[in-house]
């Protein structure tokens, strides 16, 4: 699949004109993309989405989760006929991390094995920032508890690996810059995290030589 195909937004400044227009694509056969959406109940303008292009699903899909807070969407689909459970996730920042993720065990059912899990989205750290983070910066045990939790997440789904590390497992690579500029008032080069990332269950990412 290709970003063209199927691809998550987090943190949207959406408000209900604007879902009430996604229903309607919905509805409307010749809109490009079946919308689904989980929205921050007590702020307007906040939460994350999902669109898959009619073109690889000709099924409406059903969501099955929604965060109260707008940090995770659950849907189950088909896509070229092969049916999928899409989670997109945005993760909190700091202590409430490793919950988070656990709570995602409770709340969503891991599916029958002929459904195939990609868990997506903003983590809000990284796993190896020896690799992850540009420039190279040490481990911090202070993400341990998030890392153990997202393992279990991923266990819980049937065994979800990083594709880009399946595919690159040692290159250094980056590309979110928290607060967008390159370096901060003083000049200095500030961290590339690379938060961002895609989890299909093993064996789904194919590699080449």
């Amino acid at each position: 699949m290709t970003k063209g195909q199927m691809w998550g937004a987090c943190e949207l400044n959406q408000t209900p004109s604007v879902e009430a227009k996604w229903a309607q694509d919905n509805d409307n056969p010749h809109a490009p993309y079946h919308t689904f959406w989980a929205s921050k109940q007590t702020q307007a303008g906040a939460g994350i989405a999902l669109f898959i292009n009619k073109q690889v699903s000709t099924s409406p899909g059903q969501v099955v989760y929604t965060h109260p807070m707008g940090k995770a969407l659950a849907v189950n689909i088909s896509l070229n006929a092969v049916p999928f459970l899409v989670v997109v996730i945005h993760a909190p920042s700091g202590p409430t991390q490793p919950a988070f993720f656990q709570s995602l065990i409770q709340a969503i059912k891991a599916p029958q094995p002929e459904r195939k899990v990609i868990l997506m989205g903003d983590f809000n750290f990284v796993l190896r920032p020896e690799v992850d983070v540009i420039p190279a910066a040490p481990f911090s045990t202070r993400e341990q508890a998030s890392i153990e939790a997202l393992n279990q997440l991923a266990d819980h789904f049937g065994g979800l690996l990083d594709a880009y590390r399946i595919v690159n497992p040692d290159r250094l690579a980056a590309a979110h810059i928290p607060g967008g500029p390159t370096t901060d008032s003083a000049g200095n080069l500030r961290p590339q995290r690379r938060l961002d990332r895609i989890y299909p269950v093993c064996g789904f990412v194919r590699t080449f030589d």
